[in-house]
């Protein structure tokens, strides 16, 4: 997801709708992307990456049970995580311990505010004394396990990543551990870092989602919530997230953003990733149970449905109700964000599966009008000129 500053989102989304594709294109613009900085250039080394999950294998040990200890989990069943992980996990939390005073009893309002700002910028502190770094070039850290892989980088290679906007407050700490062990994050993985420290402190943490970001809220006794931006490290409010992003109503009712997810909601979300990564490697056997898990555990997710539509259309041996399906699936998704691009294309494929290669000629020239990036033009293209030609797609679906 992106990293951009919220400073720098208003300026961006105020004359705008919610585009997802759009949004992403100047996300990556607004927070910095060089020129030297390539999103192919940089990449996490994950030794982890291409194990093979062992149904025999035992869950591996933990001193603690948090959500981000099951997100783990979960990325467990594409690549097991090393125990090293889950001791790194456990060494934040200890550290939280360590240096986090929490008052549940505190009564005046105020205070209980002031109360969550200091820890939340305490868990932040914690993140940077242990060496999380966000990524350079737009860079998309699709997993907590590859967040918690540590990285060894030469003074050039470090000094691009500190010129990522959001790394600012955490330079002069960078610099100064040079030689040491980094960790890359970004806006979903960071929040699921939060969210386990704040499980363990006994804090009310939850996971908000918007187009292409991701940040956490503490909700308070009597309604009151504090939204924190783990990218930015800093407080920001329901209407000024809602300004930004020019966040509609009907949105916001239907719990698909600005909303605290529940706990199920979160585990609904880390299917989704984990389903996005068997799609990336090219496995839509594994992508397509996780993206129904998600939809089951998360059914609000616009993203979800619409990836789920995309594989019901195009993968090989799906059944043919689940190719009809894949019309109302990608519908549904379109009807709540009719400027996303991605949505456009796997309605597209939905309309060519089920025979209507015109109407999906049509909808992929608009996934090209609305894609927000080069590649995505280009992907979107291709896809276009395949069902001109009455052919399934063969490039990939952007995500």
């Amino acid at each position: 997801m992106s990293i951009l500053r919220p400073t720098h989102r208003r300026a961006f989304f105020i004359i705008v709708s919610l585009a997802c594709a759009i949004a992403a294109n100047l996300n990556m613009a607004a927070h910095g992307a060089h020129a030297d900085d390539p999103k192919t250039a940089f990449r996490i080394v994950d030794p982890d990456e291409n194990a093979k999950p062992d149904a025999t294998t035992k869950p591996r040990p933990r001193k603690y049970d948090t959500f981000a200890h099951r997100v783990l989990d979960i990325d467990s069943g594409e690549a097991p995580a090393s125990p090293e992980k889950y001791a790194l996990l456990d060494a934040l939390i200890d550290d939280a311990k360590q240096r986090i005073t929490y008052d549940p009893a505190v009564q005046d309002p105020r205070e209980r505010l002031n109360q969550a700002e200091r820890i939340l910028r305490q868990i932040d502190d914690i993140l940077t004394d242990h060496n999380f770094l966000y990524p350079p070039g737009g860079y998309d850290v699709t997993s907590l396990r590859a967040s918690l892989a540590p990285q060894r980088y030469d003074k050039a290679a470090l000094e691009r990543i500190l010129r990522v906007g959001v790394n600012k407050r955490r330079v002069e700490h960078a610099r100064a551990h040079a030689d040491e062990l980094f960790y890359i994050t970004d806006c979903d993985i960071s929040s699921f870092l939060f969210i386990g420290i704040g499980d363990a402190l006994g804090i009310d943490l939850h996971l908000v989602d918007l187009p292409d970001h991701m940040f956490v809220r503490w909700e308070l006794a009597g309604g009151a919530h504090v939204n924190w931006d783990t990218n930015d490290g800093a407080v920001i409010s329901d209407k000024e997230y809602a300004a930004d992003y020019a966040m509609g109503k009907r949105l916001r009712k239907r719990r698909v953003y600005l909303s605290s997810m529940t706990d199920r909601e979160a585990e609904g979300f880390a299917y989704f990733l984990r389903g996005q990564r068997f799609e990336d490697r090219n496995e839509p056997a594994k992508a397509i149970p996780d993206l129904e898990t998600a939809r089951k555990l998360y059914p609000q997710s616009t993203q979800a449905r619409s990836e789920l539509a995309w594989l019901y259309a195009t993968a090989a041996g799906v059944d043919p109700a689940q190719r009809k399906e894949s019309l109302s699936l990608a519908q549904s998704a379109l009807d709540l964000e009719p400027q996303c691009a991605m949505f456009w294309d796997s309605s597209a494929a939905a309309h060519a599966a089920n025979g209507d290669f015109n109407r999906a000629a049509k909808e992929a020239a608009k996934a090209e009008d609305l894609a927000g990036t080069p590649e995505d033009r280009a992907q979107f293209r291709d896809h276009r000129k395949s069902f001109e030609g009455g052919a399934m797609p063969t490039t990939p679906h952007p995500h």
